[in-house]
């Protein structure tokens, strides 16, 4: 009596192998993509919170409350004024592309409709 596997078993356990590569692949990089994206929004979540502080602190630069203007503050401008703990080169790295740094700006204006400042980040700076 001989031991070992038959052909038709060793395919069977290849077909198997390719059937759970198939579900599982998509799902692992689905999750990675995810991961990055909630990290991201979470920089970004930190990036807007350091803005309010300075904000706090840099009232006379704030727009004033009866008109259109905007004040934009530069996350280097954050970083400069230890509102934001860079790394070891001031820099925030992108986490959805880590070649790239995020030095965007947040631009700050006053909401009639809400009655206070709104501040979203923006990815390019224009200033």
């Amino acid at each position: 009596m001989k031991k070992g596997f038959t052909l038709a078993e060793l395919l069977g356990v290849i077909i198997i192998l390719g059937i759970v590569a198939l579900i599982s692949i998509p799902l692992i990089n689905k999750m990675i993509k995810d991961s990055k994206t909630d990290a991201y929004n979470a920089q970004v979540k930190i990036i807007v919170e350091a803005a309010k502080t300075w904000a706090l602190n840099n009232t006379t630069r704030l727009p004033d409350v009866n008109s259109d203007n905007e004040e934009t503050v530069s996350v280097a401008e954050l970083i400069t004024a230890g509102y934001i703990k860079g790394s070891d080169s001031d820099q925030i790295i992108n986490p959805t592309d880590e070649t790239k740094t995020m030095n965007g700006c947040v631009i700050i204006k006053y909401s009639q409709d809400y009655q206070q400042y709104t501040y979203e980040y923006i990815d390019e700076c224009q200033n």
